[in-house]
């Protein structure tokens, strides 16, 4: 018996693959964003929306991919064959319980990435500038992050997560700059004065 690379998945499976994601990413996306006409940044808040779907669909596929390692090591009967499958490091000893951590670790931060994410698309779907503001100061810092990306693009750097946040500038930048906040004047007030 000769052990191997599986084949790889065929267009067709990866094709499939992609709608189902992109399904998921833009069944949370609607749950996040508000319904009906938005008075404040509908940018903002549609970008913001679709970012927190993704969040919650990666963490997913995360946090399952580290419980079936951890489980691939708690019952297989051969553990020296179950650790070669899953090992990632000599860091992790070889035990399930690394991968329990990861779990929790993914699912910590990515529940509450998404839940910032989550609260900055309602906040640029308002028109009150406090809110509108939040939003922006989140939108600024993922301009950063994007930012960062081009640098380590310019070092030579090509993985995909790079690429992809670096190619999501001109998007942040716009989003932000729409979801800028603005003092709008208090039409109760009257600027006449009496007799």
């Amino acid at each position: 018996m000769v052990a191997g690379p599986s084949p790889s998945l065929g267009f067709v499976a990866w094709a499939a693959i992609a709608v189902v994601a992109t399904a998921a990413v833009l069944a949370v996306a609607t749950l996040v964003r508000p319904a009906g006409p938005v008075p404040g940044s509908g940018l903002a808040a549609a970008v913001l929306a679709v970012q927190t779907g993704a969040v919650v669909v990666v963490a997913a596929l995360l946090l399952g991919a580290a419980l079936r390692n951890a489980g691939l090591i708690d019952l297989a009967e051969d553990r020296r064959l179950a650790s070669s499958l899953v090992r990632l490091s000599d860091l992790d000893g070889r035990r399930s319980s690394f991968f329990y951590v990861l779990a929790g670790l993914v699912a910590a931060l990515g529940a509450l990435l998404a839940l910032v994410l989550g609260l900055a698309a309602r906040s640029a779907a308002t028109e009150e500038p406090v809110d509108r503001g939040v939003a922006t100061g989140v939108l600024l810092l993922e301009c950063l992050v994007s930012g960062a990306a081009w640098v380590l693009l310019v070092w030579g750097w090509r993985g995909p997560e790079v690429l992809v946040t670096a190619l999501l500038l001109p998007v942040l930048v716009l989003a932000a700059w729409s979801c800028w906040p603005t003092v709008r004047a208090d039409p109760s007030a009257s600027t006449t004065t009496g007799p």
